[in-house]
Parts: structure tokens; sequence; C-alpha cells
């Protein structure tokens, strides 16, 4: 038979405290803001929603200008692959030509280069 085992007492579990209800003490807040007047809180907001608003179009133009620049900048990536000569793609075609000298001339002006007697390129 087994043996009644004893009771074994649960570890005790440390509940936090719940946080507390807010207050209304205003505390947390900076002095110079609570010695503002109800109109002029109003009034900061305000100008702290236009700078927002400010920085927002700022932050979209500027994203607009970056994803202009990435657009041009692969379509220079293509231009240069394009560009790009391999040098096993790069031949020259050359065809010598036997060139004989004309004696049609009476010497008044001679070209040098119509002198030259043999193969041509």
């Amino acid at each position: 038979m087994s043996e009644p085992s004893a009771p074994t007492a649960l570890p005790q579990q440390d509940h936090p405290q719940q946080p507390s209800a807010p207050t209304d003490d205003f505390t947390d807040l900076d002095p110079e803001i609570l010695a503002l007047t109800n109109s002029q809180i109003r009034e900061r907001m305000r100008l702290i929603e236009g700078e927002t608003r400010l920085f927002r179009s700022e932050y979209n133009r500027l994203m607009e200008e970056k994803t202009e620049m990435l657009e041009k900048i692969q379509d220079t990536k293509k231009k240069i692959d394009l560009n790009t000569t391999h040098p096993h793609l790069v031949s020259n075609v050359v065809e010598i030509l036997e060139v004989e000298p004309e004696e049609d001339g009476d010497g008044a002006a001679i070209d040098k280069e119509d002198q030259i007697k043999g193969k041509c390129a």
C-alpha cells in the first residue's frame, strides 16, 4: 500500500500590484505648460500640427525623389549593360585592295598618296 502523501504547500505567488487609477495632478507635465491658458495651449497644438503636416509633406517629397533616383539608377545600369562591349564580340573587317597608280596627271599638282604603289587597306 502506498503511504498517504503529505499535503504539499503551493508556492505563494506574488501578485503584482495593480496600477493605481490615473490621477489628475498633472505632475508629469512641464511647469511652463501648466502656466499657459487653454487658448495658448490650443495655439501651440495648432503650431505643432502644422509642423507635423510640413514634415509629413517633406517626407513624402523626399520619398518620391528617392523613387525617381532609384528609377534613374536602374535605367543607367541597363544602358551600361547594353553599351558594354565584350572583347570576343568585337572584330574589324579589313579588305586589302591592290591599287595601281593612275598616270593621268600632267604633273602640276602631285599628291604623294597617289604615288604609293602596292597594297592598301
